[in-house]
Formats: C-alpha cells, sequence, structure tokens
C-alpha cells in the first residue's frame, strides 16, 4: 500500500550535543540515515543503546530506521518498548501516532485506528491525526485505497459477526448436549438411590412375571401332549 501519510516529530531526526559514546554513535546514526544508508543508521543507534539503553531519542530514530527498511514487526517492538518508558504525554502521543502509522502501512487497519483514537485521548484537535484518518479511509489521493480499506474492513467485521453467531449456535447446542447429558447422570443416580420398598416390590414384579411366563409355557406343553395323543387314537383302523 502507498499513502502519503503526515510523519510528527516522532521521526524527526535531532542531534545530541552531549560528548557521551551513546550521543556519539546517535549523531553518526543521524548522519547515516539523512545520507539513506539505512543499514548503518540502524547499527549505530543500536550502539547508542547499548551505551544509554533508556536514550530515547535514539530508539525513535532506530524506529524510523527499521520502518524506512521495511522491517514492521521490528520497529513496532521498538515502540512497545518506548511505551513503557514514557510519562510524558506528548511523547506517548508521537508514539502511538507512529505505531498507528507502522500498522497502517502493513494494512492491519483496526489496530491503525485504536492508535490514531489513542492520540485523540491525548490531542483532540490533532491536524496529523485526522489527516492520516482520511487518508487512510477515503478522500485525497488515497481516495481508491481509501475506499478498499473500508470495504476490508467492513468485511472483516461481517466476518466476525458471522463467527460469533456461530459460536453462539455451537454454545447453545453444547449447553442442550450438557443437559441431556446431567438429565441421563441424574435419571441413573435416581435408579442407584432405590429404597428398601422400591427393590422389594420390583423383585415381586419380576416374581409374578416369571410365574405367568411359567405358567404359559407348562400349558402348552400340556396341550402338545394331548394332540399328539388324539392324533395317536385317531390313526387306529375301525
Amino acid at each position: 500500500m502507498r499513502y502519503k501519510f503526515i510523519v510528527p516529530a516522532v521521526f524527526t531526526l535531532f542531534t545530541l550535543t552531549s560528548c557521551s559514546k551513546a550521543a556519539f554513535e546517535h549523531n553518526k546514526g543521524a548522519v547515516y540515515l539523512r545520507l539513506k544508508d539505512i543499514d548503518a543508521a540502524k547499527n549505530s543507534f543500536s550502539r547508542a543503546l547499548i551505551n544509554e539503553p533508556r536514550l530515547g531519542v535514539s530508539r525513535y530514530s532506530l524506529a524510523f530506521s527499521l520502518l524506512s527498511a521495511e522491517q514492521h514487526k521490528e520497529a513496532i517492538q521498538e515502540l512497545d518498548a518506548l511505551i513503557t518508558e514514557q510519562t510524558s504525554q506528548k511523547n506517548l502521543f508521537k508514539v502511538y501516532f507512529a505505531k498507528a502509522v507502522v500498522y497502517s502501512l502493513i494494512g492491519e487497519l483496526e489496530k491503525a485506528l485504536d492508535f490514531y483514537q489513542k492520540c485523540l485521548y491525548i490531542q483532540s484537535d490533532s491536524v496529523e491525526v485526522k489527516t492520516n484518518i482520511e487518508l487512510l479511509f477515503g478522500g485525497g489521493d488515497g481516495e481508491g485505497e481509501g475506499k478498499s480499506n473500508r470495504s476490508k474492513l467492513s468485511k472483516k467485521k461481517d466476518k466476525e459477526s458471522k463467527a460469533g453467531e456461530g459460536d453462539k449456535e455451537k454454545k447453545e447446542q453444547d449447553e442442550k448436549s450438557k443437559d441431556a447429558t446431567e438429565k441421563e447422570k441424574k435419571d441413573s443416580e435416581k435408579k442407584k438411590n432405590l429404597s428398601p420398598q422400591d427393590i422389594e416390590r420390583i423383585l415381586k414384579e419380576l416374581k409374578q412375571q416369571e410365574k405367568k411366563i411359567r405358567s404359559q409355557s407348562y400349558q402348552q406343553n400340556t396341550k402338545g401332549d394331548e394332540d399328539k395323543k388324539s392324533k395317536k387314537e385317531g390313526g387306529k383302523p375301525w
């Protein structure tokens, strides 16, 4: 995706006046970055951070170097580290804005919007934020891509909504299955917990059924014997 994003002071290159080794490496990195020697710039900013890990301006510049090299994941990691170190709302605004730009470039639109929204909580009248949102979702030179992004975001939300409905149906089915299982379990427990009177009644019914079956069997056997005898007598000559 190609957008003409406004980039705030978070990516402005600063030179340090300190005589420390970290400042020296940082200033070298700034020169390399102006010369568009991205690898050399990254190495210098990294060495500056080794000497002074909390040197925020070097980490800002390293994040920009990584972004220039299209190492978006690494740029986000550096910006995440900055978030944990910042107490200034002004600096947080810059980091949130930078993260929004990175997420926009890699097509993670919801995350981009989330960080633009965080920027507006800090500075509600930010022209940069409002301009970049407009560029991302319509208007200006990015109108065609903006419409495409709106469509993608809408389709994603529809898909998530349908997925949520499917999860709801599955949950209802699982609950019904669970209720049926619980009912069977209760019925089983009920059978296991028969009282002595219930057991006596069941045994009595079984005995009566057995007696009835034996009686029917005896009657059938007796009738069979009589039929055989009758046939035998009927077979003699007159």
